[in-house]
Formats: C-alpha cells, structure tokens, sequence
C-alpha cells in the first residue's frame, strides 16, 4: 500500500498547505520519467526570473498542485506535463529549477472486461474497435475453446479531478450464445466465463433492431452478475492464468458491473425503430451506450462507461427505476419458469421503449432469400460463387507468386555471397540455403498469393450474411447422413484451413455431430493444397484455359463434398452416441461488407497466421530434406556406388505406390509433405532430378515434359490430383485435431481416414486404367 503523510509546503505567496499523498524522493521535474506523477514541492526563486515564476503559477505550476509527466521531444530538450487539466512543455532547464515530490504510487490493476451478446449482433466489432490490432488468443481453463483476447488504454479523471489516471483494460470476447442454459461447447464456456465472475465490468452487445431477444440475455446476464453468490470451490485461472479468485473474496463472489451496449443503431434506423433510450436505461437498470461499431460510433462512450463502472462512479439510480419492471424473485424457481419470466420482462420493456414504422422491414431480405436459397437457384447460386472463387484465386495468384519467388531467388543468392565471403562451412551454408531457407521461401511465395486473394472473397461472402444461407441449403444432405446442417459453415472454413475448420465444429451442438465434422474436415482441399491442384488440372485437364480449370477445379472440390457426405454418413452409423440434434441456425440480414475490416481480418488475423504456422513447420522439414538427399551410404562391397538415402527410400517405396497408380518419389513427396503441403510438388521434382536440394518449378510446358520423361501419364496424373484431394492431414491439423477431441485415437483416426480414401480411390482408377489397357491390348 501507499504510504500515506501529511507534507507541509509554502507557496509563492507564503500561504502553508497541506496534502495527502503516496511517500516519495524530492527532485527536480527535469529527472521525471514520463507517465511519472508528482507534486508540486517549490521554485528555485534565485535562479528564475519572478515574471516566469508569475507565469508558471498562472498555468497550474503552484505548491501543491499534482501532475503528471507525459512525454519527452524527439531531442530530449523539452518535456511536457499535464496540470490543472492542461498540457504545458517546459524546457529542460526551467524544469529543473521547479522542486517536486515523485508520486510512489502503486502499480495500477488490470481491468478485466468481458464481451458478450448473441450471435450476429456485432459483438466482434466492438471488440476489434476497443482493442485494435492489440489482440491475442487465449484459452479458457480446462476447455479446447479459443477466445479472442485483447486490451487497450483509457485515460480517466480521478476523485481530484485534476491528474488523468491511465488504466489498462483487458477485453474477452466470449463466443456468442442465446442463453446461460448452455447447449454446444462454446456457449458452454460463455456461461462458465460469466458464472466464475472473474470480470469486473460485463459488456453484454445487443441488437437495436432486435432488442427483444438480446435483452432476454441482457436480463439474464445482470440478474447473476449482480448478487452476493457464496463460492463452493475455488475457480480456474482464466485465459493466461493470471486472474485467481484469490484476487477477490475467497468466500463471496462479488458483483459485477454490466453495461448494456446497444450496437446497430444505424441499421434499426433505417429499418424504421425508434428507440427510447434513455428509458431503455432505466428499466434494464444498466449503464446504456448507443453504438455503431462498423463505423465506429460510441466507442469512446462505452470506454467511458466501463471506466465509470470501475470507478464506482456508474448510474446506481437505474437500478431503482427498473424495479416497476424488473424485481427478480431469489428464491430457487423452475428454470422454465425463470426464462419464461424473464422473456415477459423483455417484452415488456421492449413494449414501453420500441416503435416500429413498418412491419414489412424484412421483406427485403425476405426476396432475396427466396432467389438464393430455393432448390434450383439456390444451387445454381452456391455453385457459380464457388466457380468464381476458384477463377479468381487461379487467375490472381500467377503474378504475385512469380513476383516472390524472385525475389527470394535474389535474396538467396545475396546471402550465398556473404556466407562465401565470411568463410562459412558447406555444410551450414548448405543446410541453411538449399534446406530451410529455400522451403520456406516457397512455401510463401506458393501460399501466400492464393491465401491473399481467396480469404478477402471468402470473408465477403461471410460478411454478406451468405455463409448460414449455405449451411441452410445444405442441411438436407446433412440430415440424410445423420449430420448437422452447420458442418457445412466448418467445410466452408477448412477451404482455407482445416486447423481452422476442425476449430469451427465448436457449434455443433452434440458430440457425435461434432466428432464426424473433426474426422472429416480434411476431406475438404485446404489452401495448402490449392498451388498443386491448379498446376496440375492446368497441364493436364484445362488445357491451359483458366475457365476450363476453375470448372475442373470445382468439380474436385464437389468430389470432396461428397467424400463427406459419404464418410459421414457411415461414421454416423458407426458413432452411436446419442440421438441426432436438432437444426438451429440463425440467418442474420445481409448487410454491406465493411471491405476496411476484412482486409485486416482476411490477411492479418487468417492469411498471416496460417502463414505463419505453415512457415514453422516448413523450416525444419526442409533441413529434413536436406539432409535426405545428401547424405549417402553405400549398399556393397568396395566399388559400390554411394547412394543417398532419399533414392533408398523411393525405391522401397515403389512396390506399395504402385498398387495406387503412383511411384515412390511421389509418395515420399506426399510423405515429406506432412509438416506443410505445399512442398509435396518441388519435392516430386528434386526426387526425379536428384538434386541436393528442392527445384523450383518452370514453366508449366517444361515441367509437363519434365513429368512425362519419367513416366506420368494420364493415370499418374489423376492419381496425383485425387491423393492430393484425399490423404493425411498435415501436421498443424493433426496438433488441432488432438487439441480439440484430447484423444489420440481420434487423432489417429483423422489421419486415417482421409489416407484410406485417397489410397481406395486411386487404386479403383489404377484398376480401371489396368482394365482398360487390357482391353484394348485384347
């Protein structure tokens, strides 16, 4: 604790006052640290002019006074302070001739706040507009959930009202459930979150155009957040293990501020609501902020409300005024009851506060549903933006990708030259250049351009409030194989990663549904393997035409679709666990795409960080490689030539890989690729060519040619693309797969499964190319 004494001081007018304040050394204001605090001690009067002095007190500078020290210039010869609510700069030198008592003052604690809502209320948004850039993934103790983790600075008065005291936030944004009865995994951590009252302040983000069903949650949420509840045990860490409830009571847990944000003004009004803030206030019994985080509107006002709720310093009147309304019952009701009453509650206020112009406002989204999910436009409709996802990600990836490619050739023969001119060793050197640095430069310039372009498209569609249409229309499919209709939104995100598909069968509800959807994800062609599907349908199938390839391309993928179908289907019958669950999914109204948001999120948040882990698991498979394809034993007497272990390999590997019409350097490529997919083409090459290290691709006639001296034909070429469709998931899946089921044997499984698919597959095309060869050879 601060130690608290009383210092007498003499101003310039010889006046005595006195102050309270944390214990500190006297010093001159120049040898402040900035965000430093002080309080004003006394001016050397013999070296300062009596007008600078006259003027110094003029602008705040008086015994006494407190303030803090903010920043240094650029040359370290001014500093500036705040005081008496202003900025003032002094130089160094008269800074040094004013005495000061150094505020000791003890290390401000992190605010915790947590974001919640129901789905599709803008809750996101709101998180990325407090926090920006300024976010991190969390875990939730005990659960495989993620949460979005983040913190930003707010500067508030303090009881003085003169100093502004900088605190830190920490905001959770918790996945979005309807209510605290929990049914999937993450509304299950939503609820657990809310329960262990480890927040201090509650943000609960609701819909103005639907402010009766996000108030249910509203009232839900401060009905438990607001009362003395004794604690049975303690709880878990939360997030990074830094918040204990050995922080607070070990005995109550106490309550929690809630601040009622109501987001979407700007949609509500153009849909004809008028809204009654300020008694809305008043009968929820909450601090009420109106925002329009897409535009970012009332952000600095939710700041505002969060900080006063710390503070101690929120509107405790509302609470008396929400009694007409809300006057909960504590005894132990039903909870049937209880949702029942606080439904009547919602209504109610939502009744005395809401206007509505016109009742037809839906109608809009009501005709464009008719068109984009009936039976035949609908499918016409799914099908043409997947052909226009693929056409655009093939046509837009040729030229950014030879771009880096490139330039990584040149970066690669820059740093050749300094390793020769320091002397290094071949072994590193080769290790370095031609291992790890040369699978990790093409792993970006191969990932990276098609992730640039199709995340952005894919976030659009997401955006748009497409994505739960899709899911809707497929739900049909799902339900004749016993699934549910939301496993498609999680194929939708394994096109781009099946880590992060596998991470979306979160909402699932039940855990057979979910468990088929992590098995089966990787039936579905991740980004990885995007670069050598569309070299291969181009020189085989498309005949260089980038039309005829995205046609080809989405038939590939339509194969994966039924791939799962299929699998899930029978992994349905064999899972028996549980009845099948019920179909609940919410179509939010189409709105704009907010192009500014999804660049961030499409590049930053997916496109870097797939990036990035891809890139982790490159580097040490391409010292791997390395090391395959130059170290080399001899496998006789003397006279032996030496052979290295990569061609040993290939050729054990040619007896089994030939039963699924492929080779052995094709199966090791597929084998090596396991840490990242996107080497399994250079490594086919560096296995034909016997080179020491990967080859980069030429163009598309020359590796044709290349593919076709060592024996591909039309067979091999199938083959290829449909094991490249169907086999083991990578590494970084795997790692996902095992985090979220916490079992090995399902881990297992999910790398079976794909593999088994892809192997029965090519061996019924080798069959028939066998058969058919025969027949005609008949």
């Amino acid at each position: 604790m601060i130690t608290q004494h009383i210092l007498v001081m003499r101003d310039s007018g010889g006046d005595t006052m006195s102050d309270s304040y944390g214990a500190g050394a006297v010093s001159p204001l120049s040898r402040l640290t900035p965000g430093q605090e002080f309080v004003i001690d006394a001016f050397d009067a013999e070296a300062m002019d009596e007008n600078l002095i006259c003027r110094l007190e003029h602008l705040g500078f008086q015994a006494g006074n407190r303030g803090i020290c903010l920043y240094r210039n650029p040359g370290k010869g001014s500093l500036a302070f705040r005081i008496n609510g202003s900025v003032i700069a002094l130089r160094v030198e008269d800074a040094a001739m004013i005495r000061a008592v150094c505020m000791e003052k003890e290390k401000e604690k992190t605010v915790c706040v947590m974001l919640t809502g129901n789905p599709n209320v803008g809750k996101s948004t709101v998180f990325n507009r407090l926090t920006g850039l300024h976010q991190h993934t969390g875990n939730w103790p005990g659960k495989t959930v993620e949460l979005a983790e983040g913190s930003y600075s707010y500067l508030y008065p303090d009881s003085h009202g003169a100093v502004d005291t900088v605190k830190q936030y920490r905001v959770i944004d918790l996945p979005g459930t309807y209510s605290l009865q929990a049914r999937s995994e993450e509304e299950r951590v939503t609820a657990d979150a809310l329960k262990a009252r480890l927040a201090d302040v509650v943000v609960v983000v609701c819909d103005a155009s639907c402010l009766e069903r996000s108030l249910r949650f509203a009232l839900e949420v401060r009905e438990m957040c607001t009362g003395e509840i004794r604690e049975e045990q303690n709880c878990s860490n939360f997030g990074d293990g830094k918040a204990k409830t050995s922080d607070r009571d070990d005995s109550v847990r106490r309550p929690v501020s809630v601040v009622l944000c109501v987001n979407l003004c700007d949609e509500a009004e153009k849909k004809g609501f008028t809204i009654d803030y300020e008694r809305l206030e008043q009968l929820t019994g909450c601090p009420l902020v109106r925002t329009c985080a897409a535009r970012g509107k009332g952000i600095e006002d939710l700041k505002k409300a969060v900080a006063e709720c710390t503070a101690g310093t929120s509107m405790e009147a509302c609470s008396a005024g929400a009694a007409e309304i809300y006057s909960p019952d504590r005894q132990k009701d039903a909870e049937n009851g209880r949702r029942r009453e606080i439904a009547c509650r919602a209504a109610e206020i939502v009744k005395q506060t809401v206007q509505v112009k016109d009742e037809r406002y839906w109608h809009r989204d009501y005709r464009i549903d008719r068109f984009l999910t009936s039976p035949v436009t609908g499918s016409f409709c799914m099908l043409f933006l997947l052909f226009i996802l693929f056409w655009l990600t093939i046509t837009g990836a040729n030229y950014p990708s030879e771009f880096l490619a490139s330039l990584f050739n040149w970066m690669s023969m820059k740093m050749e030259i300094l390793l020769r001119a320091v002397h290094c060793p071949d072994l590193p050197a080769g290790l370095w250049l031609d291992g790890i640095w040369k699978v990790s430069s093409w792993v970006v310039s191969v990932m990276l351009p098609p992730m640039a372009i199709f995340f952005p498209l894919f976030t659009i569609l997401e955006d748009l409030g497409y994505l739960p249409r899709v899911a809707f229309h497929l739900d049909g499919c799902f339900k004749k194989c016993h699934a549910c209709g939301k496993q498609a939104l999680t194929m939708c995100m394994g096109l781009g990663c099946n880590a992060v598909g596998v991470t979306g069968c979160r909402i699932i509800d039940t855990e057979k549904e979910r468990l088929a959807a992590i098995l089966t994800n990787s039936l579905i062609p991740c980004n990885g393997r995007f670069p050598a599907l569309i070299t291969l349908i181009t020189m085989f199938f498309a005949g260089g035409s980038a039309f005829a390839g995205g046609l080809v391309m989405c038939m590939a993928v339509l194969l994966s679709v039924f791939m799962t179908f299929l699998v899930t289907a029978l992994l349905s019958a064999l899972l028996n666990r549980g009845k099948q669950s019920c179909f609940i999914l919410e179509l939010p109204p189409y709105r704009k795409p907010q192009f500014g948001q999804i660049l961030i999120r499409s590049l930053l948040d997916r496109t870097m960080f797939v990036l990035g882990r891809a890139v982790m698991a490159a580097a040490p498979a391409g010292a791997l490689i390395w090391l395959l394809a130059n170290v080399r034993i001899t496998g006789g007497g003397p006279g032996t030539d030496a052979r290295t272990l990569l061609s040993v390999i290939t050729g054990v590997l040619d007896t089994p890989a030939a039963f699924i019409g492929l080779d052995g350097s094709i199966l090791l490529a597929f084998i090596l690729g396991f840490p990242a997919n996107e080497i399994v083409l250079p490594a086919i090459l560096m296995c034909y060519l016997a080179q020491g290290s990967l080859v980069e691709i030429p163009a598309l006639g020359q590796l044709k040619a290349l593919l076709l001296a060592n024996g591909w034909t039309m067979e091999t070429a199938l083959c290829v693309l449909v094991f490249t469709l169907f086999h083991w998931p990578c590494a970084t899946t795997c790692m996902t797969i095992h985090k979220e089921t916490g079992s090995r044997k399902w881990t297992a499984a999910a790398f079976l499964i794909p593999a088994a698919c892809g192997c029965v597959l090519c061996g019924g095309i080798h069959l028939f190319f066998s058969l058919l060869d025969g027949y005609l050879l008949f």
